[in-house]
This record gives C-alpha cells, structure tokens and sequence, in this order.
C-alpha cells in the first residue's frame, strides 16, 4: 500500500502486517522502541504537501504529486529519483500511470491534464478545459 501526505512524504505499508515498508529493498524493517516500531528508509520526500501517489500497474515505478505543482517518478526499490515532470504553478491533484506503466496522466486544480512519459517526465500532450484546447509536444 501507498500514502501520500501534506508533511511532503510518501510512505509504502505493508497491508498484511500494517507496518512500513523498506523503499531500499522493499522488505518491512522494523526498529522496536516500547509497544511501537519505526522503520527505516520508508521515506520518499518532496517539496510541498503530496496530493497524490501512485504505483505503476507493473509495479516498477511510483508517481507523487505536491499542491506545489511538482511531480517526480520514483523507483520503490531503490528510492532513488527516475523522472521530474516539469512543474506547474497550481496543485497536481491526481494522477493516475496508463495501463502499460509508460505514460502517467496529471490533472492540476486549474483544469489542465497532461499525459507525461513516466521514465523521462517529458509532456507528450495536454489539455486545458478553460480552453478545450489540446496541444502535442513535438
């Protein structure tokens, strides 16, 4: 399972145990300290509070979305950072990836969707509803 929260972290859980999981190997790590534990290396963080996150349907990649406009792509096994859409100035409150992990669809408060390749961040096109208007990046 995957949360996303206004403190600007991601967090995997374990659904079975309830317990957070490792981003470094994707294996629950718990440290005990009295009745609760605390894992380590759990943590993906960005800029402003998440609005969003989500795992790629072949698993390999997460997307997270800030009410600061950002968007990055993640790999859930190493943490490390794959991809940064190119920010806009109104909160990303949804994202969702296409059903072959390739693309990711972003939709930001002011009505624009964008259809982004998920392991560039590169915008492929985007729709704006004030205008009806579609635009294609070459």
């Amino acid at each position: 399972m995957l949360t996303a929260s206004r403190d600007g972290r991601a967090r995997m859980w374990d659904a079975h145990t309830g317990l957070e999981k490792s981003l470094r190997d994707n294996r629950c790590q718990v440290v005990p300290v009295g009745p609760h534990c605390l894992a380590r290396e759990t943590v993906l963080e960005q800029i402003g509070a998440l609005t969003n996150a989500a795992y790629s349907p072949d698993g390999q990649l997460i997307a997270t979305s800030s009410a600061s406009g950002s968007v990055l792509v993640w790999d859930p096994t190493t943490a490390e950072e794959v991809a940064r859409v190119p920010r806009i100035r109104a909160s990303v409150d949804d994202l969702a990836f296409g059903p072959d992990s390739r693309q990711l669809a972003t939709a930001d408060a002011q009505g624009t969707v964008r259809i982004v390749e998920a392991h560039t961040g590169r915008v492929d096109r985007s729709c704006d509803r004030r205008t009806g208007m579609a635009a294609s990046t070459p």
